[in-house]
């Protein structure tokens, strides 16, 4: 997602993953953010004498990383092997990601200033660009209505699980293999606008 702060891109990340059931972690990206960060990091444990690893918070199922391009290519490419393998390794052991795994990348177009824009070739590891906008005028309203009285968020409540959706790709539905190429092809030659 790209657009400004504000708008919502954490709220809607979060309410994806209490609709499915699903884990949620939030990663806030700096320029000092590091891979371990990410994906974890082996800890020595005094009174056992031995590392213990320590899962990063990619190991949920929906993964929102805010700010994606402040962070090092180093620690992009850390980011982008989970996504592209499902597994991260910590001191030689690896640890599976749970299924679904889903990564939600935002940045902030207004700011480029000392940031590190993905390359295509990496851009391309995610399916599709949204941006949510500025809401209308009477949305505004009724979100400022509800922050007033302490109810602006919500409770989501689940309407499917990560094995429901596991068991629909097994299924494969209704969806042909052509029809799934041919959308994410148009989707990746014109931005989404909003209408």
């Amino acid at each position: 997602m790209e657009d400004v702060p504000g708008v919502g891109k954490t709220t809607i990340a979060k309410a994806l993953s209490d609709s499915l059931s699903l884990s949620f972690a939030r990663i806030q990206c700096t320029p000092d953010t590091t891979p371990s960060d990410i994906t974890g990091l082996s800890v020595y444990n005094s009174e056992k004498k031995n590392f213990e690893i320590m899962p990063g918070p990619v190991i949920n199922n929906i993964v929102l990383v805010d700010e994606l391009n402040r962070t090092s290519p180093k620690t992009q490419s850390a980011l982008l092997e989970v996504m592209e393998e499902h597994k991260v390794t910590i001191d030689g052991k690896q640890l599976q990601v749970p299924e679904p795994f889903i990564v939600i990348g935002t940045q902030n177009p207004a700011e480029m200033a000392g940031t590190y824009p993905l390359p295509e070739s990496q851009l391309d590891r995610f399916m599709c660009k949204l941006s949510v906008g500025y809401p209308d005028t009477a949305a505004s309203n009724d979100m400022a209505r509800r922050f007033l009285l302490g109810s602006l968020h919500e409770e989501t409540k689940p309407v499917l699980s990560g094995a429901d959706i596991i068991s629909m790709r097994k299924k494969k539905l209704s969806l042909s293999l052509r029809w799934m190429r041919n959308l994410i092809a148009s989707l990746r030659m014109k931005p989404l606008t909003r209408t």
